[in-house]
């Protein structure tokens, strides 16, 4: 059998009773590190709390499947996954293609950045649209398709939330992030982003590095230090209580940035 087993947000620290229990009990226990990064220090913390070996699941392990897929026929076998285990469309196909070749496949929720960004930001979930992945780009890849869905989200009064791309296990700069946005604008014309844009940037959700700013596109060109998996969400038109809650929830980028906006000064952390 094989358990896909949420890790939650804060690493060993949100892992539930019941997740738990099924990684004390399973033969073989993966954690996967490619469809999002786990805090940091995350293996060794789990590897010392649980008293066992764990194996990293990179890419390659994940989309060949052989070594989980023929374990899990004979034994309980368990992939730790950061975040909700059924978030991502890779541990939906793991699941198929198991329950396909006759193999029991459980899940054990936990919280999802799809869920927990909107709900720190303090906009309104029922007022988000479909979210949008932002892909690592080139000059010779660069999809209009990004654009389009954004705009999609803003002609329907939808806020947008932004997933960033990892490169490995190095996550998207938000000034990367910034920097595609605006090429992809300046090549299709939508008029959905410009420097002027108000974005929100969330970075290190529930960690104590944690990140909440209100800013605009052309801020984000300057933050060039090294953060956490971060979020960007992209309002459409707030009502008067999301703008209480995002005001109240979020910071000022000049609150959180340092004057050359290249480092973040100690007093960045949540409280």
């Amino acid at each position: 059998m094989l358990y896909l087993v949420g890790l939650g947000l804060r690493g060993i620290r949100s892992l539930t009773l019941e997740g738990e229990s099924i990684i004390r009990r399973c033969q073989i226990v993966y954690l996967e590190h490619y469809t999002s990064i786990p805090p940091k220090s995350t293996l060794e913390a789990l590897e010392s709390y649980f008293g066992r070996s764990i194996k990293p699941l990179g890419r390659s392990e994940i989309e060949s499947g052989i070594e989980f897929l023929e374990s899990a026929r004979e034994i309980d076998v368990c992939i730790i996954v950061t975040g909700d285990p059924l978030s991502a469309t890779t541990h939906n196909q793991i699941r198929y293609d198991l329950l396909k070749a006759g193999i029991p496949v459980e899940s054990i929720e936990n919280a999802s950045i799809l869920t927990e960004a909107p709900s720190r930001s303090g906009l309104f979930h029922y007022r988000f649209g479909p979210p949008v992945s932002l892909p690592f780009c080139t000059d010779k890849f660069l999809p209009s398709s990004v654009l389009t869905k954004i705009k999609r989200n803003a002609d329907s009064s939808l806020h947008t939330l932004l997933l960033l791309d990892l490169n490995g296990q190095v996550p998207m700069k938000p000034s990367e992030a910034a920097k595609f946005l605006l090429k992809m604008e300046d090549r299709y014309k939508t008029g959905v982003i410009g420097q002027d844009s108000e974005v929100v940037l969330l970075s290190s959700l529930h960690m104590p590095e944690e990140i909440i700013v209100r800013c605009k596109v052309g801020d984000l060109l300057e933050v060039n230090n090294e953060m956490g998996p971060s979020v960007i969400i992209i309002p459409s038109s707030l009502n008067d209580q999301e703008r209480v809650f995002l005001n109240a929830f979020s910071r000022e980028f000049k609150d959180i940035f340092s004057e050359g906006r290249s480092q973040l000064p100690p007093s960045h952390m949540k409280g």
